[in-house]
């Protein structure tokens, strides 16, 4: 009896207090996340419930595709909700839960700016192509900020064939996909910047999408973007467009310069590519005519690439095919085709021939790439007054750019030390003119015309001297190999002086006497033909274009003042000779009182050469 009294108890207390324990436990909170103006519920928004007195995270959970989320919480509490998404910021809220079911809806404004949904996928040669797997997957994708110069995205072996990325407003992007076995695709978005609402290069198929249209005033929206990358393999060709010539002629044109930039791109994008470019013309005229032009077109095209691009010359070969691999039935017999016709076989190609795996195939991240282009872009074209590039004291250059300052300075020195032992080797040890012929105080020499000025006194009263013969005092004997070869090219000078004066194309009419001092007259020096031979003298070299009060202006005339953008930095060049005598001489009779680190140097079709 006591025992079944126990048991009629405890059920008792058990019936009282089980309902309640199970009905306090959880009750459901559910809400929706959608975007102002009813355009639409947002996928991936986080929904973050916490308790509003002690703070504590009660859940955390994500909206799907329709907008919807749920979670379980603790009855009779008050909970605080915050709602993230990229781009709409954050939407925060209360509420008390109770023993019911709580509904929260959470409305998001976008910023602005656009969600860039991209798929990416292998480009077919041929429309009917049938392809297996076209999709990319294993990519690395990157996006650098060009505003804000910093890395925004960095997905490397990615597995998926798609991946979103918000631009905001007011930046510029660069995004670039590369993966093994294809050439690597560099795209640049602008919003907003330079009167560009929204712009894209580089990318093939963008569009609205389908359930998130572009805002009234294209200030924000999703865009959907087909990506497609092109394999590299050997003997495939690509056509370049806008690669245009006049006619009869090789000349780069400005807007075939614009399209062999891109190549540039394409080259140092893809650090190991070889290639052939191929000019082809139609066929009127001549053939074998023909065929010399497109091969000087090709010669032109690839010359630009090395010297403004700073390609290894052993990446390209020219070829020109003349009229024999037209594209349609416009051959030489044919009469009626129409100049649209014409102008499909007038292009120029290039052909993988494969790839190299002696060069530096060192993989740099986009940041470094664009690091080193926008340096690069700054030394031409400056900022502020006098094109003046400000590099602030206890600033580094990116690494890999003071590397290759470094790999430069190197060269230059190896350059000078040959210029030096080159010309040791080529002219003939000449003792130097008596002390006696020198007018004391002076570094005036006296006139080598009149008389054999060796065997004579220098008269009491100073003679008058003829225009122009005034040389450098001589360095100290011990020249070390960084300097130009001073006293060979004043002895020379000397030695040639009376001959030489006389009857050479003078140098002096190129850069006036009366010009070598004189004031800024706010003009820059031009950058240096792509394709220049001759010979000139380096005046000054830095990491930085110079302001036009630096002393290269002021003791120059501009009118022979030229410069060339190098890996190391800006050279500064003066004068134009086709005699490396009269450069010489030059460099002695004008320059060196001014500049003593001046030095010689030879271009052959804008290469610097021994």
């Amino acid at each position: 009896m006591i025992r079944q009294n126990a048991y009629f108890k405890l059920s008792l207390i058990l019936a009282l207090f089980i309902p309640s324990i199970l009905f306090a436990q959880n009750t459901t909170v559910e809400g929706y996340v959608y975007e102002s103006g009813n355009r639409g519920y947002l996928n991936l928004a986080q929904v973050v419930l916490t308790d509003a007195e002690s703070g504590q995270i009660f859940a955390t959970v994500y909206s799907n595709r329709e907008g919807f989320f749920t979670a379980d919480l603790p009855s009779n509490v008050n909970c605080d909700y915050t709602v993230t998404k990229e781009q709409f910021g954050e939407v925060k809220g209360n509420v008390r839960v109770g023993t019911d079911k709580v509904f929260i809806k959470a409305e998001m404004k976008r910023e602005p700016g656009y969600l860039f949904d991209v798929t990416m996928a292998q480009k077919k040669d041929d429309p009917d192509e049938v392809v297996q797997v076209d999709a990319i997957l294993g990519g690395h994708i990157e996006v650098y900020n060009n505003t804000k110069k910093k890395e925004e995205l960095n997905l490397q072996n990615y597995p998926h064939p798609n991946f979103q990325f918000t631009f905001k407003d007011g930046n510029h992007y660069t995004i670039m996909i590369r993966k093994e076995g294809f050439l690597t695709k560099r795209m640049e978005a602008y919003v907003n910047v330079n009167g560009c609402i929204l712009c894209f290069e580089g990318i093939g198929d963008v569009r609205p999408g389908v359930t998130d249209n572009l805002t009234e005033g294209n200030e924000m929206g999703t865009l959907l973007a087909n990506v497609e990358l092109d394999r590299a393999t050997v003997d495939k060709t690509i056509e370049l467009q806008n690669i245009y010539f006049d006619y009869d002629s090789y000349e780069i044109r400005p807007d075939a310069s614009a399209e062999l930039d891109k190549l540039i791109t394409l080259l140092r994008d893809n650090p190991t590519l070889l290639i052939e470019l191929g000019s082809h013309t139609d066929s009127r005229g001549d053939e074998k005519s023909n065929q010399i032009l497109s091969q000087q077109r090709a010669t032109a095209s690839t010359d630009y690439l090395l010297v403004k691009g700073g390609i290894d010359a052993n990446r390209i070969k020219a070829r020109g095919y003349g009229e024999s691999k037209l594209k349609n039935r416009c051959k030489s017999s044919v009469k009626d085709c129409t100049e649209t016709e014409h102008a499909v076989n007038r292009r120029t190609e290039i052909k993988i021939l494969g790839f190299s795996n002696s060069l530096d195939t060192r993989t740099r991240s986009l940041q470094e790439i664009r690091e080193e282009e926008i340096f690069l872009e700054s030394l031409v074209s400056g900022d502020g007054f006098g094109g003046q590039v400000q590099i602030k004291e206890g600033d580094k250059m990116p690494a890999h750019i003071e590397e290759q300052t470094q790999k430069g300075a190197n060269a230059e020195q190896k350059l000078i030390k040959e210029q030096v032992e080159e010309s040791i080797e080529e002219e003939p040890v000449i003792e130097e003119m008596p002390k006696k012929n020198v007018v004391p105080g002076n570094t005036q020499i006296a006139d080598p015309m009149k008389k054999d000025v060796s065997s004579e006194q220098v008269p009491e009263k100073k003679e008058e001297l003829p225009v122009n013969t005034q040389i450098a005092k001589p360095m100290k004997d011990d020249i070390s190999s960084e300097k130009p070869p001073m006293n060979d090219a004043l002895n020379k000078a000397e030695q040639k002086a009376g001959q030489v004066l006389t009857k050479m194309k003078d140098p002096v009419q190129k850069l006036p006497a009366d010009q070598i001092m004189r004031k800024a007259d706010n003009k820059e020096a031009e950058q240096l033909s792509y394709n220049y031979t001759g010979y000139k003298i380096q005046v000054h070299h830095s990491v930085q274009k110079v302001a036009l009060n630096h002393p290269i202006y002021t003791k120059l005339s501009t009118k022979n003042l030229s410069f060339e953008v190098r890996a190391n930095g800006v050279s500064y060049l003066v004068g134009d000779f086709s005699e490396k005598d009269d450069a010489y001489l030059y460099l002695a009779d004008e320059i060196l009182a001014h500049f003593p680190d001046a030095f010689l140097v030879k271009y052959e079709s804008g290469k610097r050469v021994k």
